[in-house]
């Protein structure tokens, strides 16, 4: 055979080799890459010599290209760089202001207002204190705060049942009972509900509470611990707060809102040898304390 065949041969046995290993590796491509990798070599080796020349022809662009200045993520046609972060609208948030202090103003247009965009845009429980606004000597700001109650209200209890009743379809379902577990608890938070209606839901909570802790007591948070405990604390039910702060030591020690769950106990129950007590092993643990905690410290040194 003449060289030049020898050439033809050679040449075609190193396209095989490439094709077959281009092939090859595409299967340990990612997922996103793999496809496209298996097409190449089936291209090398459908299209020999020619199919390699183009590519390497191709990258060569590419890396000459790629010297240039321009930003190339410019040209990215992905949805995610077409989401921008807007500038909050200034006049509408300057004029925002609390329940309590369009009451304390006695600005019957600040109140009205107010409850009206809540009523358009924003939840009730993004509005502390709205429970004062029935109770405000403008007629109409006071229905509209009773409408927006009742009607959050309305809905809440369905959704609270359905979430019940998901709980108790599901047994020892946990993201069930987390699920109801934070959806009731921002209700209660908010004291929008009568006396009546507000302790048979923070019993339901506390029942949901005990049950998790009974059998999975490790999706329990400090935060959750907390939360019941200062329910709880409004309620008047000392006892009941008091179970969840010995748990919530047993189950989260060193943790802020722990020791949190203890202090707004003992302080509420005026027990000043455990409040000081729990203060001291606080300060003495390595547990960075926040501003709630260091102004009842001063408090309690009497400002110093």
């Amino acid at each position: 055979m003449s060289a030049s065949t020898w050439v033809v041969i050679i040449l075609l046995a190193l396209n095989l080799i490439v094709s077959l290993v281009v092939f090859i590796l595409g299967f340990f491509m990612p997922k996103g890459k793999r496809a496209a990798t298996c097409l190449y070599g089936i291209f090398f080796f459908v299209c020999p010599v020619v199919g390699v020349s183009m590519m390497l022809v191709y990258w060569l662009l590419r890396f000459v290209l790629r010297t240039h200045s321009y930003d190339s993520s410019a040209l990215s046609f992905s949805t995610k760089r077409t989401n921008s972060v807007l500038p909050p609208d200034e006049s509408t948030e300057m004029n925002y202001i609390s329940i309590r202090d369009a009451l304390d103003l006695d600005s019957a247009t600040s109140l009205r207002r107010m409850l009206l965009d809540l009523l358009k845009t924003r939840s009730i429980l993004d509005a502390p204190n709205i429970a004062h606004a029935i109770t405000s000597d403008d007629v109409e700001a006071s229905h509209y705060a009773a409408t927006a109650i009742t009607s959050f209200l309305s809905e809440f209890r369905a959704t609270a049942q359905a979430k019940l009743y998901n709980v108790k379809r599901l047994s020892n379902n946990v993201s069930a009972t987390l699920d109801a577990i934070g959806y009731i608890y921002p209700v209660l938070k908010s004291k929008i509900m009568d006396d009546i209606e507000q302790r048979s839901y923070l019993y339901i909570l506390e029942g949901l509470m005990d049950e998790t802790y009974s059998g999975n007591r490790w999706y329990l948070t400090s935060e959750h611990y907390l939360n019941i405990t200062d329910l709880l604390i409004d309620a008047g039910e000392y006892t009941l707060a008091r179970k969840w702060v010995v748990r919530a030591k047993e189950c989260r020690p060193n943790e802020l809102d722990t020791y949190k769950c203890a202090i707004h106990l003992f302080y509420n129950i005026n027990s000043s040898e455990e409040l000081f007590s729990t203060l001291d092993e606080l300060k003495s643990s390595d547990i960075v304390i926040d501003k709630e905690i260091l102004d009842l410290i001063r408090m309690l040194n009497g400002g110093n």
